[in-house]
């Protein structure tokens, strides 16, 4: 498993130092409230389940296993309090800020651009992703965006890695159709 710098907080503060899960928040509130914005749509809501992410984190920190990061761990509860969320109000929509068009594109089937102009090859996907699931854009955006790997992915959703690359592949090739009709009117 790869270093997690995160540990030394962690350990501070179970051993009584306040200020040091405070750091914690500091290090991964960015990524929670955009992994959360993501599969919200919404940054008022976004905003309450990022809060409630760090407060179910600092009332389960000892079921933190250390066997995976804890920006992981962090991430899945992120992940399933946002789907949770999410289902509770039983909408369908996501917005993407940031993301990679780059490597996203390069991975769609045939890989290939036809001149378009970047910035509308980017709002088309941008708006095919809109159209996708709740979880498909979760999956999405936790490879694309979070830049996270299959394997982390694994750990955050609970699906298996080859679940995960399934899935992965199938967004991608429904994106990809999805694309391809918009060309075509």
């Amino acid at each position: 498993m790869q270093h997690d710098k995160d540990i030394v907080w962690i350990d501070r503060w179970l051993a009584g130092d306040q200020q040091a899960f405070r750091q914690l928040v500091v290090n991964h509130k960015d990524m929670i409230y955009t992994i959360s914005l993501n599969i919200l749509k919404n940054a008022e809501e976004a905003e309450d389940v990022a809060q409630m992410v760090f407060i179910k984190a600092f009332q389960k920190i000892d079921t933190f296993k250390r066997t995976a990061l804890f920006s992981t761990w962090l991430y899945r509860i992120a992940y399933n309090l946002s789907i949770s969320e999410l289902r509770k109000r039983k909408q369908r929509f996501i917005e993407v800020d940031g993301l990679n068009f780059e490597k996203l594109a390069q991975t769609m089937p045939d890989g290939e651009t036809d001149g378009q102009d970047k910035e509308e090859e980017a709002n088309q996907l941008l708006y095919a992703m809109e159209r996708l699931e709740a979880e498909e854009r979760g999956l999405i955006s936790l490879y694309y965006i979070q830049d996270q790997s299959v394997e982390q992915i694994s750990t955050i959703t609970g699906l298996g890695q080859s679940n995960v690359k399934t899935k992965m592949f199938r967004i991608r090739k429904k994106l990809h159709a999805m694309l391809q009709t918009e060309k075509i009117h």
